[in-house]
C-alpha cells in the first residue's frame, strides 16, 4: 500500500487516521490456494468516506493474504471495467489486423484523406471531415476522447505519427507490413483509391476506435459515481506488493481472482492503455489519469494523488502528496 508522505501522515495521525494508510497483511488460514476468499473484518474510518468495511483477498504472495482497501462490490466493478477495456481493445486490434492485410491500404495515403492541406498534422475539425469522407460520422464527445488519448504532446493536433498509432496493429508482423507499404503519390487523393472492401474495414476500425473511447468513459463515470470508491484505494487493491507501481502480473492476478483468465496478449494491451511512458509499469499518476472521467466534472470526491497526477487540478499540497477535490 502506498505510504503517505510525512505531511499527510501527520494530517492523518492528528485525526486518528494513520492506520488507513498502512497495508495490513495476515497469515493465510486456508490450504486451498485456488479459491479466492473474502470476509468482512473490522470497520474503519477513511478520510474519503464515513466508514467502510475492508475485506480479505487471497493473493499469490507466498503464504500471505492482503486486505483490499475496496469494498467487494467496488472491487468487482473495477474488475468489470478492466474486463470491458480488454474486450473493446481486442475488437480494435482484430479490426486493425484485418485492415493491415489489405494490399491497397497504406497509412500515408490514408492520412492524406484527412490532411488535405498537407500540413503534416490535423485538427479535430479535419479529423471529423476525413471521417465523413469515409462515411463515418463521429460524435463530438467521442472525437474529444480520441484526441485526448492520442494527442501525446497536447497541442490540439494529431501529427502523422500520432494518427498512425490509432490504426497500426500492435502485432509486430502486421505493423511492419503496413509501415513498409509505399504511398501511391496521387496528386489528388479521394476515397476511390481504396477498394470497397478496404473502405468497409476502414469504417469498421473507426467505429471500434470511437466506440471504445466512449465505452471506457462510461465505465470511468460508473466508478466515479460510486460514493465509496476512490482511485487511491483502487490502485492499492491492484498494487499488492506495495511497490508504488502496478505490474502486468498484478493486473493478471486481480483478474484471475475473479475468474477472468486473459491471455498475456490481452494483458499487454490493457497495460498499454495505462502505461503512458511505456516503461512496463503503471505509476499512480498514470493509473489516476486513465481511470478518472475525462469529460464529466460533476463528481465530488476527495482523492489521494501523487504530485504528477495533480498538475492541472485544484489541490492542497500536503508533504509531497495532494488531496484533490474534483469539481
Amino acid at each position: 500500500f502506498l505510504q503517505a508522505e510525512d505531511g499527510i501522515r501527520d494530517f492523518c495521525l492528528s485525526r486518528g487516521l494513520g492506520d488507513v494508510y498502512k497495508r495490513q497483511v495476515v497469515e493465510k488460514r486456508t490450504s486451498s490456494p485456488s479459491r479466492r476468499i473474502f470476509k468482512e473484518t473490522t470497520t474503519k474510518y477513511s478520510p474519503s468516506r464515513a466508514t467502510y468495511v475492508d475485506h480479505v483477498r487471497e493473493s499469490n504472495l507466498g503464504d500471505r493474504r492482503v486486505y483490499s482497501p475496496l469494498r467487494i462490490g467496488d472491487e468487482s466493478q473495477l474488475v468489470v471495467a478492466l474486463k470491458n477495456q480488454i474486450d473493446v481493445d481486442k475488437n480494435i486490434e482484430n479490426a486493425k489486423n484485418e485492415l493491415s492485410q489489405r494490399n491497397d491500404f497504406n497509412l500515408m495515403d490514408f492520412f492524406r484523406l484527412f490532411d488535405v492541406k498537407d500540413k503534416g498534422a490535423i485538427t479535430q475539425a479535419e479529423f471529423q471531415a476525413g471521417c465523413r469522407t469515409c462515411n463515418f460520422v463521429p460524435t463530438q464527445s467521442a472525437l474529444d476522447l480520441v484526441f485526448q488519448r492520442f494527442d501525446r504532446n497536447k497541442d490540439q493536433l494529431l501529427s502523422y505519427s500520432e494518427f498512425a498509432e490509432i490504426f497500426t496493429p500492435k502485432n509486430r508482423e502486421w505493423a511492419n507490413r503496413l509501415r513498409s507499404r509505399r504511398p501511391l503519390n496521387y496528386e489528388v487523393l479521394t476515397p476511390d483509391v481504396f477498394s470497397t472492401e478496404t473502405m468497409r474495414l476502414i469504417r469498421d476500425t473507426l467505429t471500434y476506435v470511437f466506440e471504445a473511447e466512449a465505452i471506457c468513459e462510461r465505465l470511468r463515470e460508473v466508478l466515479a459515481s460510486k460514493p465509496e470508491f476512490t482511485i487511491g484505494d483502487a490502485f492499492d487493491a491492484i498494487d499488492t506488493n506495495a511497490s508504488g507501481f502496478i505490474s502486468r502480473e498484478e493486473l493478471k492476478r486481480l483478474l484471475e481472482g475473479y475468474g477472468i483468465f486473459a491471455p498475456q496478449r490481452d494483458i499487454d494491451h490493457l497495460m498499454d492503455r495505462f502505461d503512458e511512458n511505456k516503461d512496463g509499469l503503471v505509476s499512480f499518476g498514470e493509473f489516476a489519469k486513465e481511470i478518472s472521467p475525462k469529460q464529466n466534472r460533476n463528481y465530488y470526491c476527495c482523492l489521494l494523488y501523487t504530485s504528477d497526477a495533480a498538475d492541472d487540478l485544484l489541490c492542497v499540497d500536503l508533504g509531497g502528496r495532494r488531496i484533490i477535490k474534483k469539481k
